[in-house]
């Protein structure tokens, strides 16, 4: 019985001279070895691409202990250590930025900083009584909105420090330096401003 090559019409006595043939003249474990190859290299581009592409989370790394206790505790209005409320304004190119309601709320659940409305009251509330810094609200804010929300010395929000512009921050009407850093009390109101 005779063997013929469909791709060159040599015939072969046997099967396994046919295979030899087509593997050193036709390549078909080259053709294999490309195509095992060409998913390969087509896998490591998709997964890297969406490795680089993967939705990022919104709020800055969460690296140490108050930060995650900021973001993990939720709270009711009840059994509450501590209850402040600082007043925060932000003023970007002369005109008042409205807060949206409810930064830090779901229907079922409060974090430790929130707010009820759009006024800028910020509602401290916590089960322990611990110092709570602005970054902490604008963490909650990121982590609420799905969108990073920046502030300290250098950009508020989606603005940044140019030659013409600067952000600056007064607690209690006087100037403050310590803008993310900034221990939050009891009814002290905030401002800062990008103009």
């Amino acid at each position: 019985m005779a063997f013929k090559c469909e791709k060159c019409g040599h015939e072969f006595n046997s099967h396994d001279a046919l295979a030899q043939h087509l593997d050193t003249k036709h390549g078909r474990k080259k053709t294999y070895t490309y195509a095992l190859l060409a998913v390969v290299v087509l896998l490591i581009i998709a997964i890297g691409y969406f490795v680089i592409n993967a939705p990022k989370s919104p709020q800055t790394p969460i690296g140490n202990a108050d930060d995650r206790f900021v973001l993990e505790t939720n709270i009711a209005h009840t059994g509450l250590a501590m209850h402040i409320h600082p007043e925060l304004d932000i003023t970007i190119n002369e005109q008042p930025f409205i807060f949206p309601e409810g930064i830090g709320t779901t229907s079922t659940t409060m974090n430790i900083i929130h707010t009820h409305d759009q006024t800028g009251k910020l509602h401290v509330e916590s089960p322990v009584v611990k110092e709570f810094k602005l970054r902490h609200f604008f963490l909650t804010w990121s982590k609420w909105s799905g969108k990073e929300k920046v502030f300290n010395s250098t950009c508020i929000l989606d603005y940044c420090n140019t030659d013409a512009k600067k952000v600056k921050m007064t607690v209690n009407g006087g100037e403050n330096f310590e803008y993310e850093n900034l221990i939050l009390m009891d009814l002290e109101r905030i401002e800062i401003k990008y103009s």
